[in-house]
């Protein structure tokens, strides 16, 4: 294959990659916008819904942890009482 075939057929390539990758950028900004308008769209109450859905979660889950504590600390009293007391 002569050079110039070479070379130009490198430049294609080039130009091809830098098409892709203007058009992967365009792709990728258009989703931000998308996703944006989406989220405006969004009632305030869905919004506040799930805020409050994840408010409750924290809080049961904190509360498990809490209860799971204490129960431990209680065996560990149990066991040092029954350690000590010999």
């Amino acid at each position: 294959m002569p050079k110039n075939a070479t070379r130009s057929i490198s430049a294609m390539r080039d130009i091809r990659a830098r098409r892709s990758s203007e058009q992967f950028q365009e792709n990728k900004a258009d989703m931000r916008v998308r996703v944006g308008q989406l989220r405006e769209s969004q009632s305030q109450e869905a919004r506040d819904e799930r805020n409050q859905q994840r408010q409750l979660e924290r809080r049961e889950t904190r509360r498990f942890i809490v209860d799971r504590r204490r129960g431990i600390d209680q065996q560990r009293q149990q066991v040092h009482r029954a350690l000590t007391s010999d």
